[in-house]
């Protein structure tokens, strides 16, 4: 009887043994599936965040980017903005130059424009000056008067119109010869000093080879009456033809050919005479 009561025990013991394993086990591996279920979530999520981050550094590069490429356009658009404003100053600066150079040389070349005259002294600042040394011979005009001329002109450019100019500058006079009032022969050498002016009339010929016409006048004042008989003052009037060489802009070399008188312009007693000769000329620009 009591061996009947133990065997039914020691079956649901084993049972129960066996469920509680079984349980057990089943337990574990729900445990160690709930695990890795929480792993793969974690790793997930841990993607997830690498993800999110990766992408968060990369919009932040882009944005970083994009405004890196945003300033460096707007400074190279600035730049070339500024170039192209100092490019546009430099540019209008340089035609207003041209401008006032091109303004500067039409009015003064006018002469040249209409008849081909070019001045030396026209392209550059500065006072051109010219030298003149004369020969007057007055033997040929009468036999009552045998004078001649030795003369030095120094003239300095003032105004050009055209193809005139005007000239103002001072004459030397060293006179010699003599006069024959009433049939005696007087000496008649003097000095003489004074202001004069001369206008030319300029044409260019060939090259550099300018022809002109000169007319001048000279205000004297005497050592003594001049000639003799006459006056310690006079005017002495010159005209005549001129070529001149400008090998340079600022240097030339000229001859002419001169017809002059000389009196004192009163109507009483104007013992005056006329004389002609050859005039070499140098110019130079300082």
């Amino acid at each position: 009887m009591k061996k009947n009561k133990i065997l039914p025990l020691i079956l649901c013991s084993a049972i129960f043994i066996s469920n509680g394993a079984a349980n057990a086990e089943e337990l574990q591996e729900k445990n160690i599936s709930d695990e890795k279920i929480v792993d793969v979530e974690r790793n997930s999520n841990d993607v997830q965040n690498f993800s999110d981050a990766e992408k968060i550094s990369n919009d932040v590069q882009k944005n970083s980017d994009v405004e890196k490429n945003s300033n460096d356009i707007q400074n190279f658009s600035s730049d070339e903005k500024n170039s192209n404003d100092v490019q546009k100053n430099s540019d209008v600066e340089k035609n207003s130059n041209d401008v006032q150079n091109f303004s500067s040389d039409e009015n003064i070349f006018d002469g040249e424009k209409e008849f081909g005259v070019m001045s030396i002294g026209d392209k550059k600042d500065g006072k051109l000056y010219e030298l003149q040394l004369e020969y007057l011979s007055g033997s040929a005009f009468t036999e009552r008067r045998d004078m001649r001329n030795y003369n030095v002109h120094v003239f300095q450019k003032g105004k050009q119109v055209h193809a005139m100019s005007i000239y103002y500058g001072v004459t030397f006079t060293r006179a010699t010869g003599y006069n024959i009032p009433r049939g005696i022969a007087y000496d008649s050498n003097g000095v003489g000093l004074g202001p004069a002016m001369m206008l030319r009339w300029e044409k260019k010929l060939s090259g550099k080879l300018y022809g002109s016409i000169d007319f001048s006048g000279s205000f004297m004042l005497y050592n003594k009456a001049h000639p003799y008989d006459g006056r310690a003052y006079g005017f002495l009037w010159r005209v005549g033809p001129r070529l001149t060489w400008k090998y340079d802009d600022t240097n030339s070399f000229s001859i002419g050919y001169n017809i002059s008188h000389f009196s004192n312009a009163m109507r009483k007693h104007n013992p005056g005479y006329n004389t002609m000769g050859l005039s070499i000329g140098l110019s130079h620009q300082f």
